[in-house]
């Protein structure tokens, strides 16, 4: 486990390059996804950021995300208002 990983375990949301870092993406392809609707994040007062939850399960770190893992539910809202574009 890298040391971004257990850096981020108990927060609710990760920057772009954190993300990006779990996932061994550049962060411009991460962004670009994001941009795209493809890849969940929501916009914080002018800053995207991914959740954390989602951003592990999709990693294959943790177990599947459910209503109440941290940041579900705030990801789901944003999510679905398309915050991130």
């Amino acid at each position: 486990m890298t040391t971004t990983v257990v850096a981020l375990r108990g927060r609710l949301f990760c920057t772009v390059p954190e993300a990006a870092q779990v996932l061994e993406l550049d962060p411009r392809t991460l962004r670009r996804a994001i941009e795209a609707g493809d890849f969940p994040a929501v916009r914080v007062h002018g800053t995207v950021r991914v959740a954390v939850a989602h951003l592990l399960t999709l990693a294959g770190l943790e177990d599947e995300v459910t209503d109440d893992s941290p940041g579900a539910r705030l990801w789901a809202r944003g999510a679905s208002r398309g915050d991130a574009r």
